[in-house]
């Protein structure tokens, strides 16, 4: 499916181009600028509740502590989390939808040898 004609197919999101035309389909109407809707539409898939939010950035402080001897305040360690979710994230979501997909194929593969399996033969008269 186009990625604007609709509703993008699941794999399709880190590839959405936005016009203004599907601006309202898709976000507030209030949102125009085309830069900022593909901002917005990225991070709608990789939603975090205030506390995974609070533990990644309290993880990058240890990690940034532990590696670099670096204290990093909340905001830099958000500007680190923020780049990690809109540069190598789409990398490893991609990689793990590869995954399932092959999972899924190989399971659908298996039911598939399955019910040839339960098939009767049929004798010709």
């Amino acid at each position: 499916m186009d990625h604007c004609s609709g509703v993008p197919r699941l794999h399709d999101h880190l590839h959405f181009k936005c016009d203004k035309n599907s601006l309202y389909k898709f976000l507030p109407s209030s949102i125009l600028d085309v830069t900022q809707c593909r901002r917005e539409w990225r991070n709608v898939f990789i939603r975090l509740t205030k506390e995974q939010q609070e533990q990644i950035i309290a993880d990058i402080q240890r990690f940034f502590y532990n590696q670099r001897e670096e204290d990093i305040s909340d905001f830099e360690a958000q500007r680190v989390l923020d780049f990690v979710k809109e540069n190598i994230a789409p990398y490893i979501y991609n990689a793990a939808i590869s995954d399932a997909k092959y999972v899924v194929e190989s399971q659908l593969s298996a039911l598939d040898e399955e019910l040839m399996a339960l098939e009767r033969p049929i004798k010709i008269k």
